[in-house]
C-alpha cells in the first residue's frame, strides 16, 4: 500500500505543497507538487503586523491546497512557515485561523533551521563539494558556506524580494539608483559574516523564486531546454540580466519570455542579494538548484522513519 506524507512550505511570497510517496526502498517521489502566490508579507513592514487582506488571501490559497491534499491517504503532515511569520507579531492569529479553517498546523522555523534544510536539499542532490548557498525568498535570504560538503558557516538576513521592495523602493519596483543604494546596505550585512572570507572564488548555488525566474529567462534567451537543476549562468550573464531589467519598467518586464508576471515588480530586489554576494566573493558562476527546504525536510523525515 502506498504511503504518502505532506509537506507545506509557507513563505513570504508563495506557499508550496508537496505530496510525497514513500517507497519500500527508502526512496521517495513527488506525487503532487503545487505552488501558489499569496504575498503573506505584503504590508508587513508597517509595524511587523500581517495585514488582514494578506491573511485572507493566504487562507483562501490554503483551502485550495487542502482540497488537493485530501485526495491522498496521508500518513502524516509537516507544515512549516518562515520569515513572514518569524517577524509577524500577530503570527498566532494567523496560525490559529489556518488550523481552524484549513487543518494545516504550522510550525515557525528559525533562520538556522531553514538554512539547514536548504543545505540538506542541495547537498543530497548535487555533486558540488565547495560552494555558497543563497536562498532569497520574499522576506529573507539564507546563506550557507559549504566546504567538503559540510556546513562551515550560515546566516539569515531579513532582506528578500518583498521586504526590500517595500522598504527601499518609492515606486512599484526598485530602480537603478535604489538598487545601488540598497546594495551598500546588503554589502554591510555580508561584511559582518567573517566566514565569508573563506568563500573567495566559489560558485553560488541559487534558490528562491527570483533567482529561478532569472535562470528560466536566461534559458529561454539561450534556447536551452535543459532542466533547471544544475543549470549554470556565468557572472557576466547575471550582471547582464541585472542591467537589462533595471532599464525596464514593470510592464516591460512582464513581456520578457520566461518571466513570471507576478514577480515583475519584485525581481529587481530579488536578485540584489545575489549580485552583491557574487561581487563580494568574486564568484565565477551561479548554479541553479531546484531542490531546497522541502526536499531537505523530506530527507530528514525519511531518516526519522527508518
Amino acid at each position: 500500500m502506498e504511503r504518502y506524507f505532506l509537506i507545506v512550505d509557507l513563505g513570504s511570497n508563495s506557499v508550496r505543497m508537496d505530496v510525497i510517496e514513500v517507497r519500500k526502498n527508502g526512496l521517495f517521489r513527488v506525487a503532487k507538487r503545487m505552488k501558489k502566490s499569496c504575498r503573506l508579507s505584503e504590508g508587513l513592514a508597517e509595524g511587523n503586523l500581517l495585514q488582514e487582506t494578506a491573511i485572507e488571501r493566504t487562507v483562501n490559497v490554503l483551502r485550495e491546497l487542502r482540497k488537493v491534499a485530501d485526495e491522498f491517504p496521508l500518513i502524516s503532515e509537516f507544515a512549516v512557515a518562515t520569515e513572514a511569520l518569524r517577524r509577524a507579531q500577530n503570527r498566532d492569529v494567523f496560525i490559529k485561523r489556518a488550523k481552524e479553517e484549513t487543518g494545516f498546523s504550522f510550525t515557525v522555523i528559525d533562520g538556522e533551521k531553514e538554512a539547514y534544510y536548504d543545505y540538506l536539499g542541495v547537498v543530497r542532490s548535487m555533486n558540488l563539494r565547495d560552494f555558497v548557498l543563497l536562498d532569497t525568498g520574499g522576506g529573507s535570504s539564507e546563506l550557507v558556506l559549504v566546504k567538503d560538503r559540510e556546513i562551515k558557516g550560515f546566516a539569515c538576513i531579513p532582506y528578500g524580494s518583498i521586504t526590500l521592495t517595500e522598504q527601499f523602493s518609492a515606486e512599484e519596483s526598485m530602480n537603478g539608483e535604489e538598487f545601488e543604494q540598497t546594495g551598500v546596505l546588503i554589502r554591510q550585512k555580508l561584511d559582518e559574516l567573517e566566514w565569508l572570507s573563506d568563500a573567495e572564488g566559489l560558485p553560488v548555488v541559487g534558490l528562491g523564486g527570483s533567482i529561478r525566474t532569472m535562470i528560466k529567462i536566461h534559458q529561454k534567451k539561450m534556447n536551452h531546454n535543459r532542466p533547471l537543476h544544475n543549470y549554470r549562468m556565468m557572472r557576466r550573464d547575471v550582471d547582464s540580466f541585472r542591467n537589462e531589467i533595471l532599464r525596464m519598467n514593470r510592464q516591460q518586464r512582464k513581456s520578457i519570455a520566461g518571466m513570471d508576471p507576478l514577480r515583475a515588480d519584485i525581481i529587481t530586489a530579488g536578485i540584489l542579494p545575489l549580485n552583491v554576494l557574487m561581487e563580494k566573493i568574486s564568484s565565477p558562476c551561479l548554479v541553479a538548484s531546484a531542490y531546497g527546504l522541502r526536499e531537505g525536510l523530506c530527507y530528514e523525515k525519511l531518516e526519522e522513519t527508518k
